[in-house]
């Protein structure tokens, strides 16, 4: 059996910023075994989404900010 640890696990989330307030739109736990990775992970899963915006891909281990990008979702 394999256990995920806490150092593994990562959060995608898509989001925007709407008169000035944050617009969750989709978020993803990700597992990965380093920041690379998780990047990677993630960026396929916003890939994948279809929502016709614009919107700000960050990915997030624990408090810790990882990466964070602007990424346009097709419709």
């Amino acid at each position: 059996m394999n256990t995920i640890t806490v150092d593994e696990r990562y959060v995608a989330e898509l989001s925007d910023n709407e008169a000035g307030e944050l617009v969750p739109y989709d978020n993803q736990v990700i597992e990965a075994s380093n920041d690379e990775e998780a990047i990677g992970k993630a960026s396929q899963w916003a890939a994948s989404q279809r929502l016709g915006v614009v919107a700000m891909l960050s990915v997030k281990q624990g408090i810790r900010g990882v990466h964070s990008r602007k990424i346009y979702l097709g419709a």
